[in-house]
C-alpha cells in the first residue's frame, strides 16, 4: 500500500515516533526509520536525489516524542512545498518490526 498515487508524485511524509521505542543505536534512528518505513509507506526505497529527510533535535535523546519529516519527489531542496499533499503516520516498534 503506497501513499502515492505514482512514483513521481510530491508529498510531505511526517512520521512521529518515541525515540525509545526504535532499535538500534541513538544516532541511527532516522535510517533505521528510512529503510523501514519507505518500503512499506511509498512503495520503494528513499532515493538521495529527490527526496530529503528532516531530523528533529531530540531524535538521538532517550525517551522523546518526535518526529521525522520527509519530501518525496520534490526535485530540489527548498521548492514551493505549500500546495503537496501531506500524509502523517505514527510509528511503533514491535519485536524490532515498524
Amino acid at each position: 500500500m503506497s501513499i502515492l498515487q505514482d512514483s513521481h508524485e510530491k508529498r510531505r511524509l511526517y512520521l512521529r515516533f518515541r525515540t525509545s521505542n526504535v532499535p538500534g543505536e541513538a544516532g541511527k534512528r532516522h535510517i533505521v526509520l528510512t529503510k523501514d518505513c519507505c518500503p512499506k509507506l511509498i512503495g520503494r526505497k528513499f532515493n538521495e536525489e529527490t527526496n530529503y529527510v528532516y531530523v528533529s533535535a531530540v531524535f538521538d535523546m532517550p525517551n522523546q516524542a518526535t518526529y521525522l519529516i520527509f519530501d518525496f519527489n520534490v526535485g530540489q531542496k527548498g521548492i514551493e512545498l505549500n500546495l503537496i499533499p501531506i500524509s502523517y503516520y505514527k510509528v511503533s516498534y514491535s519485536n524490532n518490526i515498524a
